[in-house]
């Protein structure tokens, strides 16, 4: 019989912890969501991307104000959700986001469930609790971005979800392959980087699925080339194909997709300043793992020595009796590769891979934990500086942009219209789509205020030369003016 408390059995009591560590984790997601201040490149992109399909009322092509985007070209799941979020709470910083929260949110659920093969009620609490303090979850680009990671996460999951069902019932297959499938209509070729190291898996564990009498297993791979083939398709035959040449641009929206998205990020050594720091990975798993990245490197130091007693057969077949650590060791392996040699290093390629290194380190340690006396203690005050830290972070939203804009915006009213005479900042651009309309955002630069009828408004660089200033109301809005034309 399990063991009474206060609040009942050991049994009650470890899912009132589950619970409690989902719900901080959920907290933290959407605490003060709409607080902070757009940011410039992918989560401001988006934003507008969502702000042209609706303008034009074409979910299938991505739009950047007025004209097709000849640099974004994945799939948009992502922004769908960004639509639906801007007709249900209106236009906003919160509305950007929501997708984001909800879905890293709803990844914890599932990550609790993924857990429960490997880690013991006390661990697997841990382990979301750790999970929770990391900004590589919580933080820029993920749960608190309006970009694509936070969903894209969610999907992965939930197909190794039911990945590891399926390697019980073979019918769930189906279900991991309709997952993975939307994961790709999330991000695109991004997915590709998962789909090794679930490939190898199932080689190893279940060998005979590659037999043709597999039907099941056919299937689904049918099932996933389908979905995915199915943007492919809609690309080809519908998407933007007379796009204008650029360095970032590839001339169509389909070869933009996979030569931009795959080929140039993972070899033009130009496309990323870090990209030829082979080292790159360390300071990026600090960044995104906090003080977890060292006990994850501890965990290897501890882990060594006790390979080393085991012959290779024997470590490979306690790999193989547990599919999620074979699955965790061999993601590891293949995205350090990968992000070592890439060309580009962006830090949150790593999120849908930060679960693996969280389990073999808490494996390592629960099985180590009788020898370690006090190591839960350790780990319990980490856990709760880490989490301090996280919640400072989210508390204390970045904001000053937004609030620049609030001051600008006493003037300007919906109906106006502005003018650009230098190239905008992104965030800036959506802010001004926002409150006055994707229509009245006009691309097309002037070169001077004198052109401006009264009560226009004209944007450009505070050090511009070019634009005489007597004749407007200027508001700074980071290194730039909004003018209002006052003659």
């Amino acid at each position: 019989m399990a063991k009474a408390s206060i609040f009942g059995s050991q049994k009650t009591v470890h899912k009132l912890a589950t619970l409690l560590a989902i719900g901080i984790a959920i907290f933290l997601c959407f605490w003060k969501l709409g607080a902070a201040q757009v940011e410039d490149w992918d989560e401001a992109r988006r934003g507008m991307n969502a702000l042209g399909m609706m303008h034009f009322n074409d979910y299938l092509r991505l739009y950047y104000g007025l004209e097709p985007d000849g640099w974004a070209a994945k799939p948009p799941l992502a922004i769908w959700a960004i639509i639906g979020s801007y007709k249900l709470f209106g236009v906003g910083e919160l509305a950007l986001r929501f997708h984001s929260a909800l879905s890293v949110s709803l990844f914890f659920v599932v990550f609790n469930s993924v857990l429960k093969q490997v880690l013991n009620n006390q661990f697997r609490v841990i382990a979301l609790l750790v999970a929770a303090s990391m900004s590589g979850f919580i933080g820029f680009h993920v749960a608190r971005n309006g970009d694509t990671d936070g969903m894209l996460l969610f999907w992965l999951w939930l197909g190794t979800w039911a990945l590891f069902k399926s390697f019980r019932k073979e019918k769930w297959l189906l279900l991991a392959a309709l997952f993975y499938g939307l994961a790709f209509y999330t991000k695109g070729a991004a997915t590709f980087l998962f789909l090794p190291g679930i490939v190898l898996t199932i080689i190893i564990i279940k060998p005979n699925w590659f037999k043709p009498k597999s039907g099941i297993f056919w299937a689904s791979l049918v099932t996933y080339a389908l979905i995915a083939g199915s943007w492919v398709y809609i690309q080809a035959q519908y998407g933007h194909h007379n796009l204008k040449e650029t360095s970032i641009s590839t001339g169509n929206s389909l070869s933009q997709m996979f030569y931009y998205d795959v080929i140039e990020r993972f070899s033009n050594e130009n496309f990323d300043p870090n990209g030829r720091d082979l080292l790159a990975l360390f300071p990026a798993l600090d960044t995104t793992m906090g003080i977890w990245n060292y006990l994850f490197f501890a965990s290897l130091i501890l882990a060594t020595p006790l390979l080393f007693k085991r012959k290779v057969k024997a470590t490979f077949q306690i790999l193989k009796d547990n599919p999620l650590l074979l699955l965790a060791v061999v993601q590891v392996a293949i995205i350090c590769c990968i992000y070592t040699f890439s060309a580009s290093k962006h830090r949150w390629y790593l999120t849908p891979f930060l679960p693996f290194l969280i389990i073999i380190m808490l494996v390592v340690f629960q099985n180590q934990a009788k020898k370690l006396k006090g190591i839960i203690w350790l780990i319990g005050g980490l856990v709760v500086v880490s989490l301090s830290i996280r919640f400072n972070d989210v508390n204390k939203p970045k904001n000053l942009l937004a609030l620049e804009f609030e001051q600008v915006f006493n003037y300007m009213q919906p109906t106006d219209t502005v003018y650009f005479a230098d190239n905008p900042r992104q965030a800036h651009r959506l802010y001004l789509s926002w409150h006055v309309g994707v229509e009245k955002v006009k691309a097309n630069k002037i070169k001077s205020a004198e052109q401006l009828s009264p009560n226009k408004w004209i944007y450009f660089k505070q050090n511009s030369r070019a634009v005489n200033k007597d004749h407007l109301m200027l508001f700074e809005v980071g290194e730039y003016y909004l003018g209002l034309s006052k003659k």
